[in-house]
């Protein structure tokens, strides 16, 4: 186990939005006390956990089913999760027409800290893991085939180990020569994790903009579609359907500007301290 690459993960995926968070509001908003703020982030942070909870329909559900329910579950439910946040009387008292974003991107921002937190940290405990256990597997493949033929195991069953060796090999090669690695974790996944805190804080801000003006419903689904969207493109990836990670990755990364940009240019404007 990797101690640094899961150290590096916690702090980074702490400490980034965290700063984030704080240069939006020296430089936009430092009239906003930073109590609401902080509690708005933390507890944005932990609900991701509370909404991560809809997984457990991957018990039950399989195939194109499974991607089109994630999908619309994902969009709806950390939508909603961020909404509540908003909701927070200590939050939703010091909303204005002129700081609703702020507060959305603060709390998107939370909620993308507690997904990053849980993305690096497992991402870190599987490559290390499997950096140091597959290679001494690869090695005794030989060995585990000839073991199970000589205990006359099923022709099928010594098929499907070898294949699960290989493809977990090849699995780790591709990870681990793709792009460079920071201790445990590749550069690829702790860019996408910071551009994703990014998002979060982009489609809250939607939400927040719109319930400031008492539209609620009207941007709540705005935000939704968005996310949809982007997770889409996700799902294309997984299917194959797009085969290049840095399109993918370039694609993620123009979304997220180009709706960040447009949230703070149209809603993101300081607001006068009560």
């Amino acid at each position: 186990m990797d101690g640094l690459g899961i150290a590096f993960a916690v702090l980074f995926s702490l400490l980034y939005p965290l700063a984030i968070s704080l240069l939006v509001w020296k430089l936009r908003f430092s009239g906003e006390p930073l109590k609401p703020l902080l509690v708005a982030f933390l507890i944005a942070a932990v609900l991701f956990y509370v909404a991560y909870m809809r997984k457990v329909y991957v018990l039950f559900l399989q195939g194109w089913l499974l991607y089109a329910v994630d999908l619309l579950a994902t969009g709806f439910i950390e939508e909603a999760a961020k909404l509540l946040v908003l909701l927070i009387p200590i939050v939703r008292g010091r909303m204005t027409s002129g700081n609703g974003v702020f507060y959305g991107l603060m709390v998107g921002f939370g909620f993308g800290a507690g997904e990053a937190l849980l993305v690096l940290v497992s991402a870190s405990l599987y490559i290390s893991t499997a950096m140091t256990l597959l290679p001494v597997l690869y090695v005794l493949r030989p060995i585990i085939l000839e073991s199970l033929l000589v205990a006359e195991a099923p022709g099928f069953m010594v098929q499907l180990i070898d294949l699960q060796i290989s493809t977990l090999f090849s699995m780790l090669l591709s990870v681990t020569s793709f792009a460079p690695l920071i201790f445990s974790l590749p550069l690829i996944a702790v860019y996408e994790r910071a551009i994703v805190v990014l998002l979060h804080g982009a489609l809250t801000g939607i939400v927040g903009f719109g319930l400031a003006r008492n539209q609620t419903a009207k941007f709540y689904l705005a935000a939704v579609g968005l996310h949809i969207l982007v997770d889409l493109i996700a799902v294309l990836y997984q299917l194959g359907t797009l085969a290049n990670v840095l399109m993918v990755e370039a694609a993620l990364t123009f979304i997220t500007a180009a709706i960040l940009l447009y949230v703070v240019k149209k809603g993101g404007r300081p607001a006068q301290p009560a």
